[in-house]
């Protein structure tokens, strides 16, 4: 987890489970879209973490099929075991595209709010919404959603 962080920012894992309960007591999902999206294109690789431990569960590698201020969601999903942990666990999405896309090789922590499989039980779509994010992360997301380069 020490790669992701810069700049001394908190991981803000503490009140992501805050954020998610909020959100249910408010009588609205914590998954519902409060932000426009963007098709986003480009591979991603991204890590199930253990809230308690901090280690890496399982992970793998996916398409941004969609991308908002709010999160991403995932798809053509690789994983490298295909479990879910029990425990409280939280996403790392890491964009692996090369430059010149503006999101590559920045990362940003958030939550798995949806989860999509097909007939045979294969996952196929992670809904991840984004909890805490570099400056560097924000800021690129910021100019790839106004359509800046």
């Amino acid at each position: 987890m020490d790669d992701f962080m810069s700049d001394g920012e908190s991981t803000g894992i503490e009140s992501a489970s805050a954020t998610t309960e909020a959100g249910w007591r408010s009588g609205r999902p914590a998954c519902s879209r409060r932000a426009p999206r963007r098709a986003a294109g480009g591979r991603v690789a991204f890590d199930f973490v253990i809230e308690s431990s901090a280690r890496r569960f399982a992970g793998g590698t996916a398409g941004a099929r969609d991308l908002s201020s709010s999160g991403v969601f995932l798809e053509r999903i690789a994983l490298d075991r295909m479990l879910l942990p029990l425990e409280p666990f939280y996403v790392r999405v890491r964009f692996a595209e090369a430059p010149p896309h503006p999101l590559a090789g920045l990362a940003a922590l958030g939550r798995l709010t949806r989860l999509e499989s097909d007939s045979a039980g294969n996952p196929h779509g992670l809904g991840i919404r984004f909890d805490s994010m570099p400056r560097a992360f924000q800021r690129a997301l910021e100019g790839f959603l106004q359509g800046h380069r």
